[in-house]
């Protein structure tokens, strides 16, 4: 027996935008920057400088509800947990470490959000995926209970079950099935001889001596 549990919803709407606040040009000297044609046309580019604090703002209300959620959900399966955060003097328990992670992923998928960087929101929302079921997972296995899967694992792209990059889409899910048009003279197969057909009439005409289709 397996636990099934429902992929963590991010709100993608309500994430706010990012502001353009200016340019960033490369401190390093024209004389002192190395590598080739390329590198020095990269340097050379400026870059765009984000004002992300009000999606920064926005990820902490967002993380205290979630932070909420999954501690209530590790005391009922571990009432005795305490939560240890890793300092430079020692390291933190496991889940802590999990929900650090899970965090840090939610910060910067929205981060890439809000700048509309769209390679960067297909990594960090499996990404996402991953560490969300992972903290499941550690959770049970800690108290002894079933392995914990997604309810619709083959849809939720993740390290645990991949999709293939032409049928998912870029928050991670798998594309739905689209329907192809139908003319209304039918279906378009039935307006066009099949494969099996055109072969089988070049072979009567071949047996029997008649004309070829041209």
């Amino acid at each position: 027996m397996s636990i099934k549990i429902k992929p963590l919803f991010i709100h993608y709407k309500s994430i706010p935008k990012a502001v353009e606040a200016g340019l960033n040009f490369s401190s390093t000297p024209l004389d002192k920057r190395r590598g080739g044609t390329y590198a020095q046309i990269k340097q050379a580019q400026a870059t765009t400088r984000w004002d992300l604090s009000a999606v920064s703002t926005h990820h902490r209300e967002t993380w205290a509800d979630i932070e909420s959620r999954l501690m209530k959900h590790t005391m009922r399966f571990l009432p005795t947990y305490t939560p240890r955060k890793s300092t430079m003097a020692c390291a933190g328990d496991k889940l802590s470490a999990i929900r650090h992670d899970l965090k840090m992923a939610i910060l910067y998928l929205m981060h890439s959000y809000a700048k509309k960087e769209w390679s960067y929101v297909a990594s960090y929302s499996s990404a996402v995926n991953t560490h969300y079921l992972t903290y499941h997972i550690a959770v049970n296995a800690l108290a002894g209970g079933a392995l914990v899967e997604y309810r619709n694992k083959e849809d939720i792209h993740c390290d645990y079950h991949r999709i293939p990059r032409g049928e998912k889409t870029i928050f991670s899910r798998r594309k739905k099935p689209v329907k192809s048009k139908q003319s209304k003279g039918g279906s378009p197969s039935s307006q066009y001889p099949s494969a099996q057909d055109i072969s089988n009439k070049y072979l009567r005409n071949w047996l029997f001596g008649r004309p070829q289709i041209r």
